[in-house]
């Protein structure tokens, strides 16, 4: 017997919307623990706001191969000083403390890993070895 699966065009392109909405809801949670562990405390306020967000947008991208939607993520803070932890300040009163940049980084170099792991189990769920 052949292990040779026979697939519509359709089950495809749904296959590869599930698996770039979790590789994006799961970069976006990672990235937001990375950050709430790296901000710098005094408060608590601003750690305690960080947060994410996912959604999908309305696109004409030609390297989407024809998609007229893709998968989005949001990751940061309300608070209205967030920015000026993260860049400090034009005359340098308050020193730059990056946290969200650097768990980008430290996120983003696993993210092969991820992408591969949840493909893997999506594929699984929809039947293809």
């Amino acid at each position: 017997m052949s292990d040779i699966k026979f697939i519509q065009y359709g089950d495809i392109d749904g296959v590869s919307d599930a698996i770039e909405k979790e590789v994006v809801t799961k970069q976006c949670a990672k990235i937001a623990a990375q950050a709430i562990d790296l901000v710098k405390v005094d408060t608590g306020r601003l750690k305690g706001s960080i947060g994410y967000k996912t959604d999908t947008e309305e696109t004409a991208d030609p390297s989407l191969s024809g998609r007229t939607k893709r998968n989005i993520g949001f990751v940061g803070s309300a608070v209205d000083y967030a920015v000026y932890e993260e860049f400090g300040t034009r005359n340098r009163k308050k020193p730059l403390n990056p946290y969200l940049r650097p768990a980008v980084e430290a996120v983003n170099t696993n993210a092969e890993q991820t992408l591969k792991k949840i493909a893997d189990g999506v594929f699984k769920q929809k039947g293809f070895k």
